[in-house]
């Protein structure tokens, strides 16, 4: 089994609060002071990995308890539904061991019921011993820079669930074939996906379980230029190296020619073509020289961290002035050292220009900006800068950490709010 990122962090982050669960649960057994008995059961509300991972430990570490999981939605896994890249099946793997939880006779799973609507989280209280808040982060951070309601401006997470058929996004309307400029703010993993999805080539997506809405308008896209913009230097690149390597070797896989090609005039030609063009470049992937400067300049440090070396090694790589971009090839460009300042409007409310105000690191490696603004055209623009949870009726919120008030053990302390001593977060 793959359990990739999902597995890895869910499992690490949410044992230890199944743990937790469990202490909360246990009493001595008579006789035996090492010997515990649980009652009752847990709810465990969210059926993303992290809410089956918690699940799963808690069925596994005390066998006398029973967990039911609530999910808002018909169909359970979360983010590993609908958060994936529909080209990177290998990472949904990990949903066969979420599938092996609910085998368990101990465990149900109840969806279509939102909690927080159809019942609050202190009602769930009343009926099970202990209750676990692994409901995920809903909504997209925003830039908080003016322009940004402008027609044309989407969180990231729009975006993938549109080409994941979240329920109820099909209707969403980026303006596909009128983009030309697409600007991603973000260096993460979700990031590059967008990227990648953006200026899919024929045949990429058609194995996939992509929805068929998003494959026709991606293909009919008239994205040529994507820019991906990130306030800090490629150090501080989140993305992975299989992550860049993909996007650089975007190819055409079905013979068809660049984007914007006059068809063959001929079978033929078309045939002969097709043969020599099915593994030919589709993207090219670059960075300004200047932007990557700073990774020579760091060699020392990189050293230490080979990953993040072989990382900045490649994004390096891509160095090309303007004067070397193919035309007959989509453009990816790498910017960095670019904080977003301001997007301008066109008379429909549509937006038409990004720009950036460019950033430079002190001597004290703090990020400041040098006064200098850059803007670039721009049709449509991604946000892709993290994530927030949203609040629950009477569950004490950190507004500003945007998560439940729960401690370093998970526990949300008993007699804040609706909270009592069994609610984990």
């Amino acid at each position: 089994i793959i359990f990739s990122f999902f597995g890895r962090y869910a499992s690490a982050s949410m044992k230890s609060v199944a743990r937790n669960v469990g202490l909360c649960l246990a009493v001595p057994s008579r006789g035996s002071s090492c010997r515990r008995r649980l009652l009752h059961s847990v709810a465990v509300v969210g059926s993303g990995p992290a809410g089956f991972y918690c699940a799963r430990d808690i069925l596994k570490g005390f066998p006398d308890v029973r967990v039911d999981v609530f999910e808002r939605l018909p169909v359970p896994f979360g983010l590993l539904r609908y958060g994936v890249a529909p080209d990177h099946p290998e990472v949904k793997n990990a949903s066969i061991e979420c599938r092996r939880v609910m085998q368990d006779d101990r465990a149900r799973w109840m969806g279509n019921v939102c909690v927080g609507k159809d019942l609050t989280a202190a009602e769930l209280l009343t009926h099970y011993s202990a209750v676990v808040l692994s409901y995920g982060a809903e909504t997209d951070n925003r830039l908080g820079i003016p322009g940004e309601d402008l027609r044309g401006v989407f969180g990231a997470r729009e975006f993938v669930e549109w080409y994941n058929a979240f329920p109820g996004s099909q209707s969403r309307d980026f303006g596909l074939d009128k983009v030309r400029h697409a600007v991603i703010v973000g260096v993460g993993n979700v990031a590059l996906d967008c990227a990648r999805l953006l200026n899919a080539p024929p045949g990429l997506l058609e194995t996939t379980d992509a929805a068929s809405h998003a494959m026709a308008k991606l293909h009919n896209a008239g994205v040529r230029e994507t820019f991906v913009v990130a306030r800090r230097s490629p150090l501080q690149a989140q993305f992975t190296i299989k992550e860049l390597r993909e996007l650089i070797n975007l190819s055409r896989v079905d013979g068809s020619e660049g984007p914007g090609a006059p068809a063959p005039s001929e079978p033929a030609a078309a045939k002969k073509r097709a043969k020599a063009s099915s593994s030919a470049p589709w993207v090219q992937v670059s960075v300004d020289p200047s932007d990557v400067q700073c990774i020579a300049q760091a060699e020392a440090l990189l050293q230490k961290n080979r990953p993040k070396k072989r990382l900045c090694e490649l994004i390096a790589s891509t160095a090309a002035p303007a004067s070397q971009l193919k035309v007959d090839l989509r453009q990816i460009r790498f910017k960095f050292f670019r904080s977003p300042h301001h997007l301008v409007g066109d008379e429909a409310g549509r937006v038409k220009e990004a720009v950036f105000a460019v950033t430079e690191v002190d001597e004290k490696g703090n990020l400041r900006e040098t006064g200098q603004l850059e803007s670039v055209p721009c049709e449509l623009l991604l946000r892709s800068v993290g994530y927030q949870s949203v609040p629950l009726e009477r569950i004490p919120f950190l507004a500003k950490q945007h998560r439940a008030n729960a401690g370093p053990d998970g526990r949300i302390p008993a007699g804040t709010s609706a909270a009592g001593s069994g609610m984990y977060a």
